[in-house]
């Protein structure tokens, strides 16, 4: 490919000036030919010698383009090409400090060159290419000293960027060949003390990730020994008068400590540890300045660098630590950490230590937890040593605990970077809990007191967050038994009353604080399921309240905190229910009150009255809420300008009846909710309904739902109808909320057609729901009827509807996996609904698809099915045995849509291809095989194909198929599988 010098040149200054987006696109394309062309070496160093930096670049980048594109024909020239650029790397380097990043580039072409070589079998591949970078035959202790600065450069360029080219080569050669020819250069030179620390240092510090990856292809690996003269290279770095060189040694010894730790002996790491931590030497001193705000402090580089690498140190040691607690000098170790994470009390957002050091603590934490065992045991003959471990393990991880509660206090604003911190401050809070357990919930109780004495909104607010956060985990656990006298002390000392006080201040602060207490509330909310706790609970209530009618931002966490402990204590909150009702029936009448807090209101007032366990008080509860509603719906529904003004709050009434369904529903352990007698009762006096609270349901739901266009059409007023079914289904004993099977179905056969398909996923999800919940009632004239409503009306909708093809194969596989004898002898099902099951295949929605699959794998499973059952299904998809079968229209259908579609679906289609081998062998071998065969695959030969059906078979339908199919797919794909 001829090229004219002065027009390249010409078009790489183009490059550099336009701003055209096409024109750069042209030149590009043609520049990358030439480069790429087997003149591209000679171009590369014909613009090498051109006088601008960046046409310079380009030759240089032309040169590594050429050998990576034409390997073959650069190794056999390795050792003239090799002299050729060092040769250009001086040329270069005399020009001056601009033309820098040319001459990095040539030294990572040369790297290039000599990797190619190094992994080659050529006898050339024997070759230090220190002797070729500084133009000397030999590589001796005598050349070292008399090493220019240019030659200094080149050598600790060349040492910088090889290791950090070749981090992710595999090739064992090459790696080998490194070993062997360069790296003993390598610590001459370090050895030596190179003039330029900070060059020399990134070049030590690059070679640790470099050497944790050769030493996976090598044998011997890298032996401390080889480390040596690196390590200590580093370790000589870390000196004050160079922050910039020390940053990069200590960068280095991090990915020691981290990537590989094999390379440090004992002795080193007791150099490790006198270097960081013996008074008066260098990690003290370090310390001492950052917190005294000198010189270093202001060096955020180095502090991070710092920081990191005194991580990685505890990190790699945590294990002798946590085991060793109770000698002093590691006493001292953790003492000074702590000391370092102080940092006299300056806030997280002002210093970058405590932060970074906060993950060892955790880390920390949970190895004594999970070393425990091993410790005691270790211990077991020596009971003072055990004790003095324990006693320093105690103390040291409470002055942890007190730095980082004064860390994570709030001042003047609580941006998003102090909240993930307080969240991190809390989660260690959790694990010392774990850890130490009751004493050190009485500590952080005891904190809360001490505030509350102080009257210290600062202090309140930290401790009652991190009291929050230790009793959340212990509340999600259900291990607070022992934990109430602690809860109730705190109570007794004043809690609420002086928190409130605080609150008053009007400072952020305060406002925090409220948002704290309401969220440690909601956790307590186990107390007051005591006798000792009940005692506080008319306080916590006002208080509760008090929030919640202020209307604030803090009134929606009070309204769970109230919902919560009602649900937790609904015995409790009797006493409680003649002054909430009014409470929550003008919550229900207002609009202005937010929708989530009266929703929340009318679950709390329904779930105290479910406490009662007396049906008739009970019903005389909701039928004052639900007739609150009705009321208020009807103002709402004789106006529709205002309806239409307030939806949103007509909404929420639907909700409110909801949650009212949700709260009438009797816990899982039913039998221990209420005894038989009391079940007897609640039956007989639902039965009878004397106040006639079903029918007043029915008729809300009807007008929500049906009756009214404006709330029929609106979503959430469907979805949350259904809910209200689904929540009376499935209940062992009557309620206010269970309906007789038919009116639910009317309601579902008279919504759905005049719903928006968009909206009828939750009508068909109610459905599903009936199924579930009441398989053993369904007889077959149900199980039509929910065909009837799910599929046959809808037939002609579905053809061009696909929001509905899911919702309706959802309710096939429910109904075949709970009932299959009924649905599968019902004729509109073999008829018509395999049929549609067999065209949902060409869809091309993943959710489809896999609800396609999931219906197929159920129907050839059959697991309910009788005997009878199982032959009806045999003879419905084997029939005749021919194409017009619906086994062989099943596994058309099943593998077109599998080759064609896509390779995250793959695992969907499995289990049918799975079942159709194991159930029907003989059959389903000559469908897939006549299937296969026709199938218009260009990338996939026959010869494929074949092995393809022989291979399957062979699996007899166990695991083995998946990576049968998945080759498959690959190939009628024409893709291959990387590993």
């Amino acid at each position: 490919m001829a090229y004219n010098l002065d027009e390249v040149v010409a078009s790489i200054d183009a490059l550099h000036a336009t701003k055209d987006n096409a024109h750069i696109a042209t030149i590009q394309d043609q520049l990358q030919r030439l480069q790429k062309s087997e003149h591209g070496y000679t171009l590369g160093r014909q613009l090498l010698h051109r006088p601008q930096a960046p046409v310079q670049y380009f030759g240089a980048l032309t040169i590594t383009v050429f050998v990576t594109t034409h390997p073959d024909q650069v190794i056999p020239h390795a050792q003239q090409l090799l002299p050729d650029l060092v040769a250009t790397m001086y040329e270069v380097y005399s020009q001056g400090r601009q033309h820098a990043y040319v001459l990095r580039k040539l030294i990572s072409g040369f790297a290039l060159i000599y990797r190619l070589l190094a992994a080659s079998e050529s006898s050339d591949a024997r070759l230090d290419p220190a002797t070729l970078l500084v133009q000397s035959p030999q590589f001796t202790v005598a050349e070292i000293g008399a090493l220019t600065e240019p030659q200094w450069e080149i050598l600790l360029q060349f040492y910088t960027i090889m290791p950090e080219d070749y981090r992710r080569e595999t090739s064992k050669q090459l790696h080998e060949n490194v070993k062997r020819d360069v790296w003993p250069s390598v610590s001459q030179v370090l050895i030596h003390d190179p003039p330029n620390q900070v060059l020399a240092m990134g070049a030590a510090a690059a070679w640790v990730p470099y050497i944790a990856t050769a030493d996976g292809f090598l044998s011997p690996r890298y032996s401390v020994d080889d480390a040596r003269p690196l390590i200590q290279y580093m370790l000589a770095g870390l000196t004050p008068s160079d922050l910039e060189g020390a940053a990069v040694a200590l960068s280095g010894l991090t990915e020691v400590y981290e990537m590989c730790p094999s390379l440090l002996d004992t002795d080193t790491k007791n150099q490790v540890t006198e270097i960081l931590f013996t008074p008066g030497h260098y990690g003290p001193r370090v310390i001492d300045n950052v917190i005294g705000g000198g010189e270093l402090a202001d060096d955020s580089t180095f502090v991070d660098a710092f920081v990191t690498f005194l991580g990685a140190y505890l990190g790699h040691h945590i294990l002798y630590l946590s085991r060793h607690l109770h000698e002093e000098s590691v006493q001292q170790i953790l003492r000074i950490v702590l000391r370092f994470c102080h940092f006299d009390g300056q806030s997280p957002l002002e210093e970058s230590v405590s932060e970074p050091l906060l993950m060892f603590w955790e880390e920390f934490v949970s190895t004594l937890e999970h070393d425990a065992t091993f410790i005691k045991q270790t211990f077991q003959n020596n009971p003072e040593s055990y004790k003095a471990h324990t006693e320093a393990r105690d103390q040291i991880l409470q002055q942890c605990t007190q730095v980082y509660w004064q860390k994570a206090q709030i001042h003047d604003e609580l941006p998003s970077e102090l909240v993930q911190y307080r969240t991190s401050v809390g989660d260690l809070f959790v694990s010392v809990s774990e850890l130490i357990s009751i004493p050190f919930y009485i500590t952080i109780a005891d904190s809360v007191k001490s505030a509350l004495q102080a009257s210290n909104a600062t202090d309140l607010e930290v401790s009652l967050y991190m009291w929050y956060k230790v009793t959340e985990e212990l509340a999600f656990y259900d291990e607070c038994s022992d934990h109430t006298s602690i809860v109730v002390d705190v109570f007794r000392q004043g809690l609420i009353e002086g928190a409130s006080a605080l609150m008053g201040q009007q400072t952020y602060v305060s406002r925090q604080l409220e948002i704290t207490t309401l969220r440690l509330l909601g956790s307590l909310k186990f107390v007051f399921n005591t006798d000792a706790g009940a005692e506080y609970l008319s306080a916590v209530l006002e208080f509760l309240f008090g929030v919640i009618l202020t209307g604030s931002v803090p009134s929606l966490i009070a309204s769970k905190t109230v919902l919560e402990i009602c649900q937790e204590s609904p015995a409790r909150m009797v006493p409680f229910l003649p002054n909430l009702e009014p409470v929550v029936e003008q919550m229900i009448g207002d609009g202005r009150v937010d929708n989530v807090i009266r929703e929340r209101m009318c679950n709390a007032v329904v779930s105290i009255a479910q406490g009662v366990k007396d049906p008739a008080q009970f019903a005389s509860v909701i039928k004052a809420v639900v007739s609150k509603i009705v009321a208020v719906a009807a103002s709402l529904i004789n106006d529709p300008d205002v309806l239409a003004a307030i939806e949103d709050y007509a909404v929420s009434l639907v909700s409110c009846i909801n949650e009212v369904a949700k709260a009438s529903r009797l816990p899982e352990d039913h039998d221990d909710w209420l005894t038989p007698d009391q079940q007897r009762q609640t039956n007989e006096y639902w039965s009878q309904d004397p106040l006639e609270i079903k029918p007043l349901i029915l008729n809300c739901i009807s007008q929500f739902g049906l009756q009214v266009d404006l709330l029929a059409r609106n979503p959430i007023v469907v979805e949350k109808c259904c809910h209200i079914f689904k929540n009376g289904l499935g209940e062992a004993v009557d309620g206010p909320f269970c309906f007789p099977l038919a009116t639910i179905l009317d309601f579902i056969s008279t919504k759905i057609p005049a719903t928006d398909p968009a909206h009828c996923i939750p009508l068909y999800s109610l459905l599903e729901t009936i199924t579930i919940t009441s398989a053993p009632k369904l007889g077959a004239n149900e199980v039509a009827e929910i065909v009837r409503i799910a599929f046959v009306d809808r037939q002609a909708q579905l053809t061009h509807d696909s929001d509905l093809v899911k919702p309706v194969l959802l309710v096939f596989t429910t109904l075949i996996d709970k009932t299959p004898s009924h649905l599968i002898k019902l004729s509109a099902f073999q008829n018509q609904g395999l049929l549609f099951a067999l065209e949902a295949f060409s869809s091309k929605d993943i959710f489809t698809i896999k609800a396609v699959n999931q219906f197929w794998s159920k129907f050839l499973q059959l697991k309910r099915g009788s005997h009878e059952d199982h032959q009806l299904l045999q003879n419905l998809v084997v029939g005749d045995g021919g194409r017009q079968s619906l086994g062989f229209r099943l596994t058309e259908a099943l593998t077109v849509s599998f080759v064609t579609g896509l390779r995250s679906s793959l695992e969907h289609y499995y289990p049918v291809f799975r079942t159709l081998v194991a159930k029907l062998p003989m059959h389903f071998k000559q469908w897939l095989s006549v299937v296969v065969e026709s199938l218009p695959l260009t990338k996939c030969g026959q010869e494929v194909r074949q092995q393809f059906v022989s291979q399957l078979m062979v699996t007899r339908g166990q695991r083995q198929a998946h990576d049968v199919l998945k080759r498959f797919w690959l190939a009628a794909n024409g893709l291959s599988e990387y590993k």
